[in-house]
């Protein structure tokens, strides 16, 4: 029990920040990607792309050191650090994106208050009352994403089956073995009979970051699953419907999906901490399939993060 820190505090910076590094390093990843391919920077197109780009990375990189060579914490340790500076590169591009914005925004020689009436009247003019129901439909959004996180942070983890018993000491084992090679807590390699994504991400968070960490992290695979559902069903409706009512149906949709995780884990002991980085990746499998299927010439970049989703999957 000692051995996983069931008792140990949580830190509230060490239970957000792996979060933060490896979102805002993804977002790095896929502008990197849109600038090699040539297209113009788009945050949530980017943010699912470099971000599926990132584990795949991660679990490439796992496999070869954490399995193959059995060095996992030195690996831990770099690619920890590796994050650092992506997140750095990534607040960069980030300023840069809400720079460009804001500049385009303005109008030359315009005074404060008209410029303050035009914008509010993007929002809540008599010509744009659809608006109104896209700011609805994010405050939905943003609600129960902050409901699910404040469920996930104080559901009791280390009490679960499913944690305690198989995920969080195979995790535990990976660091003490210094690979997927042995489980300590069992006397066997049955460890590798398992998919080794989970463990894997879990075994990184408890080392670089603590066992608190370990909490927290399934909103990172929430917020982006989501983010894929906004945008796998504006492919889907965007042809039968205008853009500012496909943009709401589609903040509706992924509202809907973040109620799921919320009403299994209150009304069960399961957290979905196993379950929630598969469903990312199979969401972002369906989304990269409608970009191919709605495009008349598919680029090499969607083919290659299908199929990077596909292994994924198989290693979830």
């Amino acid at each position: 029990m000692s051995i996983i820190g069931i008792g140990e505090a949580a830190n509230p910076l060490l239970t957000i920040l792996p979060i933060v590094l490896i979102g805002l390093s993804g977002y790095t990843v896929g502008t990197i990607i849109s600038k090699v391919r040539g297209v113009s920077p788009r945050f949530s197109r980017d943010l699912i792309y470099g971000n599926i780009a990132v584990n795949f990375l991660f679990i490439s990189g796992f496999i070869v050191f954490g399995v193959l060579t059995s060095v996992a914490n030195q690996y831990f340790t770099v690619f920890t650090y590796v994050l650092v500076g992506l997140s750095i590169l990534g607040i960069y591009f980030l300023l840069k994106l809400i720079t460009t914005i804001v500049r385009s925004g303005r109008t030359y020689g315009e005074p404060a208050n008209i410029k303050f009436h035009r914008i509010k009247s993007i929002f809540f003019g008599s010509d744009n009352q659809a608006a109104i129901f896209i700011l609805f439909g994010i405050a939905l959004f943003v609600t129960l994403l902050v409901y699910q996180a404040t469920i996930i942070y104080y559901h009791p983890i280390f009490s679960e089956y499913d944690s305690l018993y198989l995920f969080l000491p195979i995790s535990e084992s990976i660091i003490l073995g210094n690979g997927l090679n042995h489980d300590f807590y069992l006397g066997s390699d049955v460890n590798m009979r398992y998919p080794p994504f989970t463990q894997a991400v879990n075994a990184w968070l408890i080392h670089s970051f603590e066992y608190s960490s370990v909490r927290m992290f399934p909103i990172y695979y929430l917020f982006l699953a989501t983010l894929v559902v906004y945008s796998f069903a504006r492919n889907i409706i965007i042809k039968s419907t205008t853009i500012k009512d496909s943009s709401f149906l589609s903040l509706i949709a992924c509202s809907a999906f973040l109620i799921t995780p919320a009403v299994l884990i209150v009304s069960s002991r399961f957290s979905l901490q196993q379950d929630l980085g598969f469903i990312f990746i199979l969401t972002a499998s369906f989304y990269f399939l409608s970009e191919i299927v709605r495009s008349q010439k598919p680029s090499g970049t969607t083919l290659l993060m299908l199929s990077a989703a596909f292994a994924l999957m198989a290693l979830a």
